[in-house]
């Protein structure tokens, strides 16, 4: 999952967190009687927002637009679902689905404070990690991290990758999004997207630092309201 520990974006009383999470984090049980579920589904408006901003970046980098599955979707719901039921606190890090669980689909997580962040926000997140990889490049175990996470954006352009279907799920404290995408990207040593060696040079001159944040980043005391995110690789495409 991403959250960026090292960048956090302060407007007014809402800060988004970005951090990568790469072990489940730990639950905190909330009694029955101060929860609030819901497995809502995404409306009309947030998939087309969705497939919009990923279509975006793919046609940037010259690979063809996704289309919507609602079979994929499905299996987004059933995940998002699951992690509502685990109770997580104001906090905590909703966990990846297990390989085995995922029929050979790729996966981005994002959540935030319940209420506060539109499905907008947390797909522009993903998006934002452009400029962390360069063209061509291999997939690496770290995707980027500590300070140049790029995962979630490669899984969006992956130049294989087809279908997406969405879901959110709300707790308590939270909004989740998962997003599934079939066949998966992010295989570990193969570029996102193909690019020629000329392309890949002068990608590289663009580099240097890490995009600037803006706000407050010297805070000590966890935010009120936090958006994270969500990604990982894939060690090997499925048999």
């Amino acid at each position: 999952m991403l959250m960026v520990k090292n960048t956090i974006n302060r407007t007014s009383s809402m800060t988004i967190v970005i951090a990568l999470l790469v072990t489940a984090a730990i639950l905190t049980v909330q009694s029955p009687s101060m929860l609030q579920i819901s497995y809502a589904q995404l409306d009309a408006t947030q998939r087309q927002t969705i497939l919009d901003i990923h279509n975006r970046e793919r046609v940037a980098v010259g690979v063809q637009p996704l289309t919507w599955s609602d079979t994929v979707a499905a299996s987004a719901q059933s995940w998002a679902n699951h992690i509502v039921s685990l109770n997580l606190g104001p906090q905590g890090f909703p966990p990846h689905a297990p390989w085995d669980q995922r029929s050979g689909q790729g996966e981005n997580l994002a959540w935030g404070t319940k209420g506060a962040f539109p499905v907008a926000t947390f797909v522009e997140g993903w998006a934002s990690e452009r400029p962390n990889y360069v063209p061509g490049s291999p997939i690496e175990q770290t995707l980027g991290s500590p300070n140049r996470v790029y995962g979630h954006y490669t899984q969006m352009v992956w130049s294989t990758t087809t279908q997406i279907g969405c879901a959110l799920g709300t707790d308590a404290n939270q909004d989740y999004l998962v997003c599934r995408y079939s066949p998966s990207g992010n295989f570990l040593g193969q570029p996102a997207y193909p690019v020629s060696a000329a392309a890949v040079g002068e990608e590289e001159t663009t580099l240097g630092m890490p995009p600037a944040v803006t706000g407050d980043e010297t805070a000590q005391a966890p935010p009120a309201d936090q958006a994270g995110t969500g990604e990982e690789f894939t060690e090997a495409p499925p048999p």
